[in-house]
């Protein structure tokens, strides 16, 4: 949890209210809480794939680089990270209000890991029960976002490309399983429920281990 100021507070307390009473028993976003989790249960295993098949080629999808050489492209930058990131964290105060439990702040930290958070009073034994959801809704809300602007894109609206580019980085950055990172906690849920949660710090080493010689050999066959 992270200290946050008065003007946090206030500024967010009007939303909360209102995605609370909005979300809280509703099954459209009971089903919309299923989807993202399940997608990003998805996202890291996807992320540290992606990532190791980065390191071994060296180069990136044309379709996973938006172009921001002109004033379209950076706006559409800036509008693709402000709505990853709303989409992001409101799928973490949705999936507290299915679970009867109301968010205290929704707001941006400048300090420390820079980003969105939520802060709520969860019970200890609540906390265990939604953990694995909580942590795994943001980027699969991203992940599905890049699938639905993508999937549009290629249909016919290549406007849309780019912003599901943006969707698609914002998923990586936070499905990478490191300590601060939403990934992180998904990773420890992945490794719990396969019952190799006392085996997490070998599995870390051993993916660090596979990416140092995936681009080692890579450098050698330059």
């Amino acid at each position: 949890m992270r200290g946050e100021s008065r003007a946090s507070r206030s500024l967010s307390r009007p939303l909360i209210d209102a995605v609370f009473r909005l979300a809280n028993g509703r099954k459209a976003f009971q089903a919309y809480e299923t989807v993202a989790t399940s997608l990003g249960a998805v996202s890291v295993p996807l992320t540290l794939t992606f990532l190791t098949v980065f390191f071994a080629q060296g180069s990136l999808p044309s379709i996973l680089v938006p172009e921001i050489d002109n004033l379209y492209g950076f706006l559409t930058l800036i509008a693709g990270l402000v709505s990853s990131l709303a989409i992001h964290e409101l799928s973490h105060v949705i999936t507290l209000a299915n679970h009867g439990i109301k968010a205290e702040v929704l707001g941006i930290s400048l300090s420390g890991v820079i980003g969105g958070y939520v802060k709520a009073d969860v019970p200890k034994e609540d906390y265990e029960k939604i953990k694995f959801p909580f942590f795994s809704c943001g980027v699969g809300a991203n992940l599905l976002v890049f699938l639905l602007a993508l999937a549009a894109g290629l249909a016919g609206v290549p406007q849309l490309v780019p912003f599901a580019a943006v969707s698609f980085w914002f998923m990586v950055i936070n499905s990478i399983p490191a300590p601060l990172m939403d990934g992180g906690k998904i990773f420890e849920g992945l490794l719990e429920s396969l019952r190799l949660e006392r085996f997490s710090d070998h599995i870390s080493a051993l993916i660090i281990t596979m990416w140092i010689l995936v681009f080692a050999a890579k450098l050698i066959t330059l």
